[in-house]
């Protein structure tokens, strides 16, 4: 299966001359599914909201989103606690959490948006025991499992953000659910590696994209990923931004999932500005 991955467009803070490439970039690319991990919009403004909805309407392949802090009206005090989600419903899609089953593979979105842990984000109990509820069961059947949400469950080291909350706890139960991979965003910045779990196995794959279209690059250019997901064997390809304008290949790296977890066929090094991130869950 061939997953696009996108993540935080901030329309309202877009690069106007990067949506044309991109969307002929992921046509290219002909994916079974995009999946974008959230932060739509800037400011959950109407008009911007409108935008990322003629984004979606001109992708040629079927797509599931998640919403992201941003997706949240932050500067609207009684829209964004007694309505938050209403902008997104309305633009993107009514469901918080979609589910989408390909072949072989199941994709779960988890809504990890909060209006009041607005930028770390919020592990919800009850949504979460439902996620893992679905993620066994697919898992079950044979199926790969990936996850889709806005905040990653481990990041960099020197990060200025603050890590949700419980999150090697909710990694460490994705794992024993038999989720395999988790595409998150929400950094504007590129990194994929394997998450290991308290067993010794690296039995999570984390892939964060970076952002596509914002011009808040945090010193990387905007990109997304190509995840090719086989039986055994999944890879990743990083599209950036090229000087000719376009979006082109920066860099692959390829992953074989085996009894004792995630093993790299090449180093991390060979994404372009990777940099590891490995966190030891804690005895």
């Amino acid at each position: 299966m061939r997953l696009v991955h996108l993540s935080d467009l901030h329309f309202g803070r877009a690069h106007p001359e990067l949506v044309a490439p991109l969307l002929a970039s992921v046509s290219a690319l002909a994916p079974d599914l995009v999946v974008i991990s959230g932060d739509f919009t800037q400011r959950a403004r109407e008009s911007q909201f409108a935008q990322a909805r003629a984004f979606l309407d001109r992708l040629e392949a079927p797509w599931l989103a998640v919403p992201g802090n941003h997706d949240i009206p932050l500067d609207r005090p009684l829209s964004r606690f007694l309505r938050p989600f209403a902008g997104y419903r309305r633009a993107i899609c009514r469901d918080l959490e979609p589910v989408c089953d390909l072949q072989g593979l199941t994709v779960l979105g988890f809504n990890t948006a909060s209006p009041r842990h607005w930028q770390a984000g919020h592990i919800r109990r009850a949504r979460f025991a439902g996620l893992l509820a679905r993620a066994r069961k697919a898992a079950a059947a044979g199926r790969q499992v990936a996850v889709v949400a806005h905040h990653p469950f481990t990041q960099p080291d020197g990060s200025d953000k603050a890590l949700i909350g419980g999150a090697a706890e909710a990694l460490e139960a994705m794992a024993c659910a038999g989720v395999g991979l988790i595409l998150t965003g929400h950094l504007h910045l590129w990194r994929t590696a394997p998450f290991v779990t308290q067993d010794g196995r690296a039995r999570i794959l984390q892939i964060q994209a970076g952002t596509g279209l914002s011009t808040r690059e945090r010193g990387e250019p905007n990109d997304f990923g190509l995840i090719e997901v086989g039986v055994a064997r999944t890879g990743i390809t990083r599209y950036q931004i090229a000087p000719t304008g376009g979006f082109g290949p920066a860099g692959q790296v390829a992953f074989r999932r085996t009894r004792g977890g995630w093993v790299a066929e090449a180093p991390p090094a060979a994404l372009v500005q990777d940099r590891p991130m490995l966190h030891e869950m804690a005895d």
